[in-house]
């Protein structure tokens, strides 16, 4: 039926469909029922500009700018993911850069104001490598942080250039801070020190020496526990000889060595008391061990404690 025949057709008039009563409330009927459909199944419509678009379809703002500005004391913007389970799990927000610029970009311009504040369960932050760490083909700024996977190393540039220079923050091997402490005694070799030996160290001998419980000056018996707290690396410590026999030296090591490396104090005769401060990284018991050295050499020895690292 071509648009000429409508004249003649009993279903028009005047060049428009003639509907009955019963054929309105069929068609209204079937409005109804495929607005509801479309309302539930189909994706919601591409965000127009000036617009944001949630859920499956992708804004493009191209080179637009959008700006949300309100006076709201806790926060503009409100994003919130339940999801739960591993560290992998989706964040909720991920602020992407596909070109040179910032994933996420943070700006305080109050004089009390932070440019990101963060609040974490397990902690506050966490860096993730792209790559093993700092490239060194790659343009770096002073201020930059970056951890290598390979070392457990975290670094921060202080130098502008391409690698830049990097100092290391901290890594397993690292001692980490020092923490002062006021003067701990753990080891006098003239006292009773149960259940660690004492008396008279001599010539290829050596000694274990527990770190962390001070000592009473007077009596050895133990007076504070844990002085130098488990997870503590190195001390550092003051080492007296006294007593001294012959010519000698002792060394300290690790309490897990078991031969010395060197000399951390020297006497050169008999009756001599002298004093040296050292630093040792402790083993896994918070354990020191004192080597005695030289021909026909022994002395008793005093270790106190001043910090640890940890």
């Amino acid at each position: 039926m071509t648009p000429q025949d409508h004249h003649q057709h009993p279903d028009f008039e005047a060049g428009r469909p003639r509907r009955t009563r019963r054929d309105l409330l069929r068609l209204a009927g079937a409005a109804a029922v495929g607005g509801a459909a479309s309302s539930l199944g189909a994706s919601p419509a591409l965000a127009t500009t000036g617009n944001l678009q949630y859920g499956l379809d992708t804004n493009n703002a191209g080179t637009a700018r959008t700006t949300l500005t309100s006076s709201a004391t806790t926060g503009t913007l409100l994003v919130v993911n339940s999801s739960t389970g591993s560290q992998a799990s989706p964040a909720a927000v991920t602020g992407q850069s596909t070109g040179d610029g910032y994933g996420v970009y943070g700006i305080g311009n109050g004089v009390e104001g932070f440019a990101i504040a963060a609040f974490g369960g397990a902690a506050q932050l966490r860096l993730i490598p792209w790559t093993s760490g700092p490239s060194a083909n790659t343009l770096h700024s002073l201020g930059a942080v970056a951890y290598d996977s390979e070392t457990s190393a975290y670094w921060v540039c202080v130098e502008e250039g391409t690698p830049g220079v990097w100092r290391k923050l901290a890594d397993a091997a690292t001692a980490g801070a020092l923490h002062a402490i006021p003067t701990a005694r753990v080891y006098d070799s003239r006292r009773d020190m149960t259940p660690t030996a004492s008396g008279l160290l001599g010539t290829g001998a050596s000694r274990v020496v527990p770190c962390k419980d001070t000592r009473d000056p007077v009596t050895g018996a133990v007076v504070a526990a844990n002085v130098v707290p488990a997870g503590a690396t190195t001390v550092a410590f003051n080492l007296t000889v006294t007593g001294t026999v012959a010519k000698g030296f002792l060394s300290v090591e690790p309490g897990n060595v078991t031969v010395s490396g060197g000399s951390t104090i020297n006497w050169s005769g008999a009756g001599l008391a002298l004093a040296n401060a050292s630093l040792c990284r402790l083993d896994a018991d918070r354990q020191l061990k004192v080597f005695c050295d030289g021909a026909g050499a022994a002395t008793h020895f005093i270790v106190d404690i001043v910090g640890y690292y940890r």
